[in-house]
């Protein structure tokens, strides 16, 4: 048989860098080389010459390119081996810590589930743990937390139960899985005798807000969590719409250059093909174009069907393209209301307590929250 055989070595690592500089034309970036501390001893020299000099043999790194490099402790890894000094002279050295605090702003963003965000508010020591003992390795990692918080939205999506063995896929500690597991029932029972929903539609009773005040505080701080889990994707769902009614008026406003519809579409298809094929888009902005060209292409088959010449045809689109706004504005003023709500049962609940401090703290991390309450 022939067989098409490659090896990834440190030579086609630099050609790629060059094949993406044409590609993109961007030339400037970061070359990012990960678990540097697991080189083999022979290759050890030969790496000193790469971080000092920024070349390997005769290929350089281009001048626009920055080297960054990671490797886990021997702990993690059971191919770490440790640098010398003169390999140490020659890089900036940053030690990194876990920190849940920092890790909470970039999982506002990422959209974890809010089960996990308020269990670990309440147990931080619990978000990062690595034990060696007699009884093996146990260990808990920001990693592990976001790929739960993935199967917990798939798992309810699909009606399925969670239960510790299923936690414990993800968090490779039984103590802590045992504990999330046992807290996760707790979230769902005060999702429900609590009503988050209708508090955030404004419709509560003095029962609610008595059960609550006399609860224990993680009870509180779990309906606080509960709260500022679904303002958070009311928010990410303005923020997305906001972002497609913008990418779509710009395309739409060159309809007034004298483009046709089928102009339109062709150019967006063409960008996006560019764009992908040079690596420029998130997931959330490639949904977001998905969204546009859909939208476009379903305007052309209208002015296709309805034979439109060219002004009538910028007549119809507009004519369409007004919902998109209209559900933009619904979207807004009901995230509105739902925040609004929130803070007057907070403050009939709480008054201002800690809970509130909490509340409102969470709301400043929150990206999409300090993006809504500044737009």
């Amino acid at each position: 048989n022939e067989m098409s055989v490659t090896e990834y070595t440190m030579s086609e690592i630099i050609a790629s860098i060059y094949d993406q500089i044409e590609k993109s034309g961007i030339k400037e970036g970061i070359l990012f080389l990960d678990e540097i501390n697991c080189v083999s001893e022979t290759l050890a020299p030969t790496m000193l010459q790469f971080l000092q000099y920024k070349t390997f043999g005769n290929h350089r790194v281009p001048d626009g390119f920055v080297i960054v490099t990671a490797g886990n402790p021997p702990e993690y890894n059971k191919s770490v081996r440790d640098f010398d000094i003169v390999t140490y002279d020659r890089v900036k050295r940053i030690y990194i810590e876990e920190d849940f605090a920092a890790w909470k702003e970039y999982a506002y963003k990422a959209q974890i589930h809010g089960a996990i965000l308020s269990y670990l508010e309440i147990k931080k020591k619990n978000f990062y743990s690595i034990v060696s003992d007699l009884d093996g390795k146990r260990f808990v990692t920001a990693r592990g937390w976001e790929d739960l918080s993935q199967l917990l939205k798939v798992y309810e999506e699909l009606g399925k139960d969670i239960d510790r063995e299923v936690v414990f896929q993800y968090l490779q500690h039984l103590k802590i899985a045992k504990d999330f597991a046992n807290y996760y029932e707790l979230y769902k029972k005060y999702k429900e005798d609590y009503g988050i929903e209708r508090i955030l539609k404004g419709q509560w009773n003095h029962e609610t807000i008595g059960r609550l005040k006399f609860a224990a505080f993680d009870e509180k701080l779990s309906v606080v969590g509960l709260l500022n889990g679904k303002l958070s994707e009311m928010f990410a769902e303005s923020y997305r719409q906001d972002a497609y009614v913008t990418e779509l008026f710009g395309w739409l406003k060159q309809l007034k250059t004298g483009k046709t519809l089928s102009q339109v579409v062709k150019e967006i298809h063409e960008d996006f093909d560019e764009k992908k094929k040079t690596e420029k888009l998130g997931k959330a902005q490639e949904h977001m174009l998905l969204d546009v060209i859909k939208t476009l292409e379903s305007y052309e088959q209208i002015s296709k069907a309805e034979h439109l010449e060219a002004e009538a045809e910028f007549e119809r689109v507009r004519e369409e393209f007004k919902k998109e706004p209209a559900k933009l504005e619904q979207q807004i003023e009901n995230t509105t209301k739902a925040l609004d709500n929130a803070f007057d049962f907070m403050e009939e609940a709480f008054g201002q307590s800690q809970e509130m401090v909490v509340f409102v703290t969470e709301l400043n991390v929150n990206y999409y929250s300090v993006w809504f309450i500044k737009e």
